[in-house]
């Protein structure tokens, strides 16, 4: 996959533009010089003005005030033409508490690893999960040049390796094990008699969104695509 641009447009969330372009210099170092080197997936990201409007193959991260998907702070999904689509709502993550530099940087990382929300993985004991990067600690954050930014999981944490000696699950290290789900994330597992099941301690808002991204994923997993 080329290495996206990602526009960051301001529909009606009338953030400061200074803080916008603070923000997108921040989440373009995040993908070139962190999340790049774990997953092999790169990108760009910037902030729309009138001067220099999105262009048609970018991917749209819309910053809005009324959420696409009831009490989500985030989500991303596709256009009708197969474009990947990003969606952040400050106002709400404000009132939540997070940053929303945090979340679009939570909607990123995952829209690169999994741009149709449909990845899943097998265990060693052969039950199947989710492989959204973020979810799992996405209540842990850290900053580049003053821009709050989400952890992400590393390959390891769906993919470890036999030998796990010195292994790092996520960016900032604080995972001790795979597919480990940290306080405040979640994780989805399928159970074959109810369906996806959500693992952890997230919030309702949360575990919406999460039905929302896994209900594609669902599909090939049934089709035998783990």
């Amino acid at each position: 996959m080329l290495a996206p641009s990602i526009v960051i447009v301001d529909v009606d969330a009338h953030l400061d533009h200074a803080e916008v372009v603070r923000a997108a210099g921040a989440l373009t170092r995040q993908c070139l010089e962190h999340f790049a080197l774990a997953w092999g997936v790169m990108a760009s990201v910037r902030a729309a003005s009138p001067n220099d409007p999105p262009r048609p193959t970018e991917w749209r991260l819309e910053l809005r005030t009324v959420p696409t998907m009831q009490d989500a702070l985030g989500c991303h999904d596709e256009t009708d033409d197969g474009i990947p689509i990003l969606y952040v709502f400050p106002a709400l993550c404000l009132s939540d508490g997070t940053t929303w530099t945090s979340c679009a940087s939570h909607e990123i990382l995952e829209a690169l690893a999994d741009p149709y929300g449909r990845r899943c993985v097998q265990a060693d004991d052969g039950t199947v999960w989710d492989a959204e990067v973020a979810d799992r600690c996405e209540a842990d954050t850290y900053t580049i040049d003053g821009v709050t930014v989400s952890n992400f999981n590393l390959p390891a944490c769906f993919e470890p390796p036999k030998n796990r000696t010195g292994v790092t699950y996520d960016y900032m290290g604080l995972s001790t094990r795979p597919n480990e789900v940290r306080p405040g994330g979640y994780a989805q597992k399928l159970d074959p008699a109810k369906g996806w099941v959500q693992i952890g301690t997230q919030r309702s808002y949360r575990a919406k969104l999460a039905e929302l991204k896994l209900s594609r994923g669902a599909k090939r997993i049934m089709r035998g695509r783990a």
